[in-house]
């Protein structure tokens, strides 16, 4: 049977230390050099794992400070294609207003002109007869 064994902590790494180093000091005051050499060897274990646990933090850090830069930067560029969106649909808008306008103009002076044209027959009409 195989278990899976859980990166440690910071401060678990940091307890190990303090624990190895306790019993370095307690096999060096009994004069055992047996525990005194295991216990050197388990202090420097448990150093590794500090190391590595300090470093594991402060990836995971530095990579959670990319996550949100990068989540910035996207916003930030979501934020410019929508303005350049909204200044697009109001120059579509005004063109389009435009010539809606010169339509509406045109439209009244060919009236006008009709109307014009239409009362200048009827005149014709009323003096020839």
């Amino acid at each position: 049977m195989t278990t899976e064994t859980k990166p440690l902590t910071e401060v678990e790494a940091k307890a190990a230390v303090d624990k190895a180093q306790a019993d370095l000091d307690a096999a060096i005051k009994k004069g055992d050099k047996d525990a005194e050499a295991a216990s050197r060897k388990a202090l420097a274990d448990a150093n590794t794992a500090w190391d590595n646990a300090k470093a594991a933090v402060g990836n995971a850090a530095q990579d959670a400070k990319e996550g949100v830069d990068q989540a910035i930067d996207k916003t930030k560029v979501a934020a410019e294609n929508a303005k350049q969106d909204m200044k697009d649909v109001a120059h579509d808008t005004k063109e389009a207003i435009n010539k809606t306008t010169q339509d509406a103009k045109t439209a009244s002076k060919k009236a006008a002109d009709d109307t014009k044209e239409a009362y200048n027959n009827t005149l014709e009409k009323m003096k020839a007869k």
